[in-house]
């Protein structure tokens, strides 16, 4: 089950104006009646940082508070609840600065219509929720007013396309001129009747190029990394094989002769939103047809050794091999069920074709196929399929042949399975452990909880909900698959899981493991949970202190001190010192945007790669980076146990050329760090994370201090005895 993360980052907008009754004011002080100010929102435009939105109030003179809250922090905490959990935050925050809880309230207040309030240092991609409520000193209104907006993951660019189709009998050369010829751009081809037949279900354009995009992005993943172990090596392979830049022709084959094909093409920005890249389209797709040249078309003689071994209740070892090594074709392989059942192969391979709509070229194969573990329904007679198959015209061309098989019964019963589990490795924010099953044959899902979020009710309403959605989003690939099939081959499949990553623990918190064992209808048939499963260790005291010592121009640096003129030309060199702790093991460290320091210690710390450094006493590191680009430091070391310490931050601010330390003072620096200096290196890039089986868990604040960029040579520290704020007030 792909639980969602409500780890959050949280933040608050608070803005307004009020006068309260003070304590001597015990005979003159009169309630205000909250119940009369009705607020209405109405909501603006968004920007991948900011969003505009108005407020219209029933009544001009009963002030209220305006706050936005991110989404995953409103699905940790009940909306009634909402405004008290947001005053008591606001009230942390009045202790924190030493004012008034009711003076710090009155300076956020607004009064009256506001019609141009924006809310700004947003996350991209990011969902989140505005809260407003009337309040009457420290009291708040028991009804809220809400509204979702979500920023935008990029934005559009002015960037079209020339582009010359040149035909062939069996493809054509795309000649392809952008306007911008920097941005990175997708470009696709595929038959007009496939392009018809999308438009006929709905989509448009840019939703056909996006998937288009997806479905190629996945099969070329697939074959990059077959065995699923996607290293950041492996996304630049990827990203080189799906973008392009500039000028360039395309030279397409392997087309149906007098056919008519479409092209379409975008740019795209790529953008990481919680750890995960996001490829995003951020101009409007061009698209044009040609029609291929005449040639001569033929169904063809084509057969297939499809061989099936280690058969077992739910899985079995598969391989299909064709006659014809570079000949395209289908395979698939099912349990029969009402749709194919009594049908002949050739209608249940067109049958197969169509359910795979617009993105049928992606199950195109050449040469030798295996499936080492194909999912199986216990019980049940299987299908082999096989045909050649020619996607320019999207035509099966050879009769299909057919290999049938029955997978072994399961005894098992649902309502009686019991699991185990294994921990492999525990520290404050991350456990990797094991689970088995008693039954291997029965499907099943789980979930982790901290212990006092546990609600076994909940729960199990949860988790079925969620199969009922993710089994009906299914069915948009495939109408015809019943619940039983999806269960079997999706993650809710049978079988002991290994190495299952948590990567958000809190330290200090108890969680529970809870087992659910589904039934084939979907529906849970037995909960078991584990109490206290874990509890997550306590950060350790070792530190690694940072300081930004400056930063360069790396045009006047010119080589002079790197050796690499080209690789410093046009960047800053940011000069970054770190001092572990005494018995600091492991230290790492990462500079990266800004606009990260909104995260949680938990959510760094399971989504970037980060750098080693030595624990040597002082450490030196020279990392290039962009100018007019706000940078931060994160840093961390563990103890001999292998426990994490807390992490330390450094602002960094604004890099401005012109405020750039001389070349002398970087000779100066470098002296001093004498054989401690280290070569330059690029700044950290977040990793894409693996999907996990990850469970909700307590709020995590994200640390957005309240300072102005600093220059770069006096770096501000922020240490982790401060009280970490969920609101922030947004001046006026």
């Amino acid at each position: 089950m792909k639980v969602k993360d409500l780890i959050s980052l949280f933040s608050l907008l608070a803005v307004f104006l009020f006068t309260a009754c003070s304590d001597d004011d015990d005979n003159t002080c009169s309630y205000l009646d909250l119940s009369k100010q009705v607020l209405t929102l109405t909501g603006g435009e968004a920007t991948t940082s900011t969003y505009s939105f108005g407020v219209k109030a029933s009544d001009a003179t009963i002030p209220y508070l305006c706050l936005y809250v991110d989404k995953k922090t409103v699905d940790n905490v009940a909306k009634g609840e909402l405004p008290n959990y947001l005053m008591n935050d606001l009230k942390k925050q009045a202790e924190a600065k030493g004012t008034p809880f009711e003076q710090y309230v009155a300076s956020l207040t607004y009064t009256g219509d506001q019609s141009n309030l924006k809310v700004e240092n947003l996350l991209p991609g990011r969902i989140y929720e505005l809260v407003v409520f009337a309040v009457d000193g420290t009291r708040a209104a028991d009804k809220a007013e809400y509204l979702f907006f979500q920023t935008n993951m990029a934005e559009q660019v002015n960037c079209t396309f020339d582009v010359e189709a040149v035909p062939s009998t069996d493809g054509a050369q795309l000649i392809v001129n952008p306007s911008d010829k920097e941005q990175d751009y997708y470009i696709c081809s595929f038959p007009k009747s496939t392009y018809d037949q999308a438009i006929a279900m709905g989509w448009d354009n840019t939703q056909l190029l996006n998937a288009y995009f997806g479905e190629e992005m996945n099969a070329r993943l697939s074959q990059l990394a077959p065995d699923g172990n996607v290293t950041p090596e492996i996304i630049e392979q990827l990203l080189a094989q799906l973008f392009h830049q500039g000028d360039l022709t395309f030279t397409l084959s392997g087309a149906q002769s007098n056919t008519e094909y479409v092209w379409m093409v975008a740019a795209f920005e790529i953008v990481e939103v919680d750890g995960t890249l996001n490829f995003v389209i951020v101009s409007e797709p061009g698209m044009g047809t040609y029609t291929t040249e005449k040639g001569e078309d033929s169904m063809i003689d084509m057969k297939f050794d499809i061989q099936v071994t280690d058969v077992t209740a739910t899985s079995a070892k598969i391989k299909v091999v064709p006659e014809d090594m570079e000949q395209t074709y289908i395979w698939c392989y099912d349990p029969y069920d009402e749709s194919t059942e009594g049908k002949t192969p050739m209608e249940i391979a067109e049958q197969f074709v169509k359910s795979q709509g617009p993105f049928i070229g992606f199950v195109v194969k050449t040469g030798i196929q295996e499936a080492p573990a194909a999912t199986l329904t216990p019980g049940v007679k299987h299908y082999v399929l096989a045909f050649a198959y020619n996607r320019s015209i999207g035509k099966i061309v050879s009769e299909p042949q057919c290999y049938e098989f029955s997978a072994l019964p399961s005894e098992g019963d649902p309502s009686k399975m019991t699991f185990s589990y294994y921990i492999n490795s525990l520290s404050p924010y991350q456990v990797n452990f094991d689970i088995m099953p008693s039954d291997e044959t029965l499907p099943y899902t789980t979930l982790l909880l901290p212990d006092e979020e546990y609600n076994e009710a909940e729960a199990k309403e949860a988790v079925e909900q969620e199969v009922k959605l993710m089994y009906e989003e299914s069915l948009r690939f495939d109408p015809e698959k019943p619940m039983s099939t999806f269960l079997y081959e999706s993650y809710y499949r049978p079988g002991s899981r290994y190495y299952n990553v948590y990567n958000n623990l809190i330290p200090g918190k108890s969680y529970t493991l809870s087992y659910f064992a589904l039934d084939l209808e979907g529906k849970v048939a037995r909960v078991q949970a584990d109490k206290s499963f874990v509890v997550a260790p306590q950060l350790s005291d070792v530190k690694v202190t940072s300081e930004c010592l400056g930063y360069f121009d790396g045009d006047e640096e010119a080589g002079q001190i790197f050796g690499d003129a080209e690789a410093t030309k046009g960047r800053a060199i940011i000069v970054m010192r770190f001092t572990p702790s005494e018995g600091a093991k492991d230290p790492k460290y990462i500079l990266v945007d800004k606009v990260y320091e909104q995260m949680s210690d938990q959510e760094l710390y399971s989504s970037f790669n980060w750098t080693n450094i030595s624990a040597e006493q002082h450490y030196y590191a020279y990392v290039l980076a962009d100018w007019n680009t706000n940078y931060s430091c994160f840093s961390y070391g563990k103890n001999a146990d292998g426990l994490e310490g807390s992490m330390d931050r450094v602002s960094i601010g604004q890099l401005i050329q012109a405020k750039a330390g001389s070349i002398d003072e970087l000779k100066d620096i470098m002296a001093g760090a004498g054989s401690n200096t280290r070569m330059f290196n690029l700044p950290n890039k977040k990793i894409v994370a693996k999907a996990e089986n990850k469970a909700s868990n307590k709020i995590q604040v994200p640390y957005r201090p309240d300072v102005q960029p600093q220059a770069a040579a006096q770096p501000v520290v922020f240490g982790s005895d401060f009280y970490l704020p969920l609101a922030n007030p947004v001046k006026k």
